[in-house]
C-alpha cells in the first residue's frame, strides 16, 4: 500500500508537503485490511512519531467525528474507513486552510 500523507506545521513551515509511506499491513497487523485510523497509528508508531492526528480513544465508533479527514478527496471518518493492501491513498485534513498541524484542524 502506498500512502501519501499531508504534513504541515504552519508555525514552523512555510508550505505543506506530502510524505510517502510504503506500508505492508500484513507485516504489522497480520491482516491485509485496517481502518484508516489504525493505519495512521502505525505510521505514527513505526515511521514518524511527530505525526499529528486526532484519535479519541473513547469513541472509535464514528460518533465523535474528531477523526474526520479526506481520503482520496472524499471526507471520511478514519475510525470507520477500511483500507487494504494494494490501495494507493492520499490522506489530507478536511479543511487545509485551518490546519493546526498535519491532519489536525480548527473546528470541523
Amino acid at each position: 500500500m502506498k500512502v501519501y500523507l499531508f504534513r504541515w506545521n504552519p508555525r514552523t513551515e512555510e508550505k505543506p508537503r506530502y510524505d510517502t509511506y510504503d506500508m505492508d499491513l500484513n507485516s504489522y497487523l497480520g491482516r491485509r485490511e485496517a481502518t484508516l485510523l489504525e493505519l495512521l497509528g502505525l505510521i505514527a508508531r513505526y515511521y514518524d512519531h511527530s505525526l499529528s492526528f486526532l484519535n479519541h480513544s473513547n469513541c472509535n465508533r464514528g460518533v465523535c467525528k474528531r477523526c474526520m479527514v479526506r481520503l482520496n478527496g472524499k471526507v471520511v471518518l478514519a475510525c470507520n474507513e477500511v483500507v487494504s493492501e494494494g490501495m494507493e491513498i492520499r490522506v489530507e485534513p478536511v479543511n487545509a486552510t485551518r490546519v493546526v498541524r498535519d491532519l489536525v484542524t480548527e473546528g470541523l
